[in-house]
């Protein structure tokens, strides 16, 4: 059994290797003579990488001194709950009042 399947493995293998994959196939409208020809990059397209990374880079310490702020901004957002937590009690009792009250 295991030298079936062995043997099945070693011919499937075969089979592909033989028939190859489908993507090797050159494309026609290239010229041949084109095909192995390499441009290196002019000075233009050297600096624009260079300039995008400085953008990144720009746009990166953005969003860590927005993120260092509202690090900030959290403590005083829980001190500012805790503040207004007495007076909203006091404005629910007073709605209460209202409402409750005959005319």
């Amino acid at each position: 059994m295991i030298k079936k399947s062995i043997g099945a493995i070693i011919l499937l293998s075969l089979c592909a290797c033989v028939m190859g994959p489908q993507s090797n196939v050159v494309d026609p409208s290239i010229n041949p003579a084109d095909r192995h020809v390499w441009l290196p990059a002019d000075e233009e397209e050297l600096e624009n990488p260079s300039i995008r990374h400085a953008e990144l880079d720009r746009i990166a310490l953005d969003i860590e001194n927005i993120f260092l702020r509202f690090e900030t901004v959290i403590p005083s957002e829980s001190n500012l709950c805790e503040a207004t937590r007495g007076f909203i009690l006091e404005i629910s009792s007073l709605y209460s009042g209202i409402f409750r009250s005959d005319f």
